[in-house]
């Protein structure tokens, strides 16, 4: 059901309507040209970022901005050879498994007594989670197991990873 809009004038309101919109608009374009200031700090940072760096500061002659970046790792279980990843206990310091067992909630309290007996509609659900600090840690290490070696590149295929700058001005 569409709603109808009701169109009324009242004195004062014209100026302070046409104001309110001057400043919304100008809002607007100035949130434009934020975003493209950000856009060109955050390349120009980029460049300048050293190896282990998470944040640094630009100088200007009014402000000083902060950008930082952080970097987040995620599985992607629906990655080709994911199984393959998952079942190899050379990676089990690095690949926590957690598995969930899904009862009807009518038969939990009789499940847990005769799981093994009886015909229960039940379900197992593996998720797994990465150690990130311990697979930021292993990439970067000379490696001297070349079948450690290949599980980690098979590992790292199946890692999603997406780094987030962040660019934020203080007054000087």
């Amino acid at each position: 059901m569409a709603s109808k809009v009701r169109v009324v004038e009242r004195d004062g309101a014209t100026s302070l309507v046409d104001e309110g919109g001057r400043v919304a608009e100008e809002l607007k374009q100035a949130k434009k040209a934020d975003v493209e200031c950000k856009k060109k700090i955050t390349a120009m940072a980029e460049e300048m970022f050293e190896d282990g760096e998470s944040s640094l500061a630009l100088m200007g002659d009014e402000f000083v901005v902060t950008v930082t970046r952080s970097r987040k790792r995620v599985l992607d279980i629906h990655a080709e050879g994911f199984d393959d990843v998952a079942s190899n206990p050379i990676l089990s310091d690095l690949l926590r498994a957690r598995h969930t067992l899904m009862v009807p909630p009518e038969d939990v309290e009789r499940a847990g007594r005769v799981l093994k007996r009886a015909g229960f509609d039940v379900a197992i659900e593996t998720t797994y989670e990465l150690d990130t600090s311990a697979f930021e840690a292993e990439t970067k290490r000379d490696l001297t197991s070349p079948a450690r070696e290949d599980a980690i590149k098979a590992l790292d295929a199946c890692v999603k990873t997406s780094e987030t700058t962040r660019v934020a001005y203080k007054g000087v």
